[in-house]
């Protein structure tokens, strides 16, 4: 967009028209720097290297820019479109380079992190699994303990008053 602009400044026929696009490429300028600062604060350190490097890029052709358009102004417009489409495209062209080698890293560091939560989540589900098999599996031995000793009881119980009915057992016979 800013490229366009400046190609439209160069191209204007009125000084009414160049402020209009010179205001267009400074407020573009204004959103880059921006975002190169958001982009900044969320950056890996070897994603800061390639940001730096897109930064001195956008630099020097905010630079050469500020060059064409001054040569626009003073009625140069052949050299400008010359050092627009020649040195200017040289450094938009690096430019674009450095920022897809930042959307590749940052897609890498993405992918790499997709990863690592799948395994998180892997390694959260089998131990809440363990958890709930150990649970039930300790319910299941208590409850059978616990069963097994009120059963015990009503056995001992049953055993005596059967005795009691035949006639063997004692009437003070002691049930424990």
């Amino acid at each position: 967009a800013m490229q366009r602009a400046e190609k439209n400044f160069i191209l204007a026929r009125t000084p009414e028209e160049m402020q209009v696009y010179g205001a267009a490429i400074e407020r573009l300028e204004a959103t880059v720097q921006k975002r190169i600062a958001q982009i900044e604060e969320t950056a890996t350190d070897a994603n800061k290297a390639v940001i730096a490097q897109f930064g001195g890029l956008a630099r020097q052709w905010l630079d050469l820019n500020e060059r064409v358009l001054a040569l626009s102004r003073e009625n140069s417009n052949q050299i400008a479109a010359q050092l627009s489409m020649t040195e200017g495209r040289e450094l938009v062209t690096a430019a674009e380079e450095q920022l897809r080698t930042l959307v590749n890293n940052a897609d890498e560091e993405m992918l790499a992190d997709a990863q690592a939560s799948d395994q998180a989540y892997s390694s959260a589900r089998l131990l809440m699994l363990g958890s709930i098999v150990l649970g039930v599996g300790s319910g299941v031995i208590i409850a059978f303990l616990v069963i097994r000793g009120v059963l015990a009881g009503i056995r001992a119980l049953i055993d005596r008053m059967r005795d009691i009915a035949q006639g063997e057992g004692g009437l003070t016979a002691r049930v424990d």
